[in-house]
């Protein structure tokens, strides 16, 4: 009885990658994307092309295509920076409280083991769990 392994895949190919799928889930399966994403997406493959095109052709473009196109950038600039001023205002007090609460456990953590250090050398014997236990909130 003659046996051997034989190879049916794509050489090179990771395992559990279908060959035509570019974006797989967790699942395995590849993820579906709905028909706004898809137009979004092709919407702005379209514009990057444009805008390639129009910064190689920028030396023979009209006055007037030339104003049309910076116009339409810097109203996009603006609109930019004024919907990341809206984010920022509820950004900021998010970030504040999140380092208040970090720098509060942190603390609290660095009393415990601080603590817990005089402890384990006034006593001259140091165990994990019981260091562990100082370190736990207390409920």
């Amino acid at each position: 009885m003659n046996e051997y392994l034989k190879h049916y895949g794509v050489m090179g190919m990771r395992w559990g990658r279908s060959r035509g799928s570019q974006s797989v889930s967790v699942s395995g399966k590849k993820s579906k994307k709905s028909n706004e994403e898809t137009e979004i997406d092709e919407t702005n493959k379209k514009i990057k092309s444009e805008r390639r095109l129009t910064n190689k052709k920028r030396r023979t473009l009209s006055d007037d295509d030339l104003k049309l196109k910076i116009g339409r950038l810097e109203l996009e600039k603006k609109l930019k920076e004024l919907t990341q001023q809206d984010i920022d205002k509820g950004k900021s007090p998010v970030t504040k409280l999140l380092i208040d609460i970090g720098e509060s456990s942190l603390r609290a953590a660095g009393t415990a083991v601080g603590t817990y250090a005089v402890k384990a050398i006034l006593d001259g014997k140091f165990d994990r769990k019981e260091a562990a236990s100082f370190i736990k909130p207390k409920k």
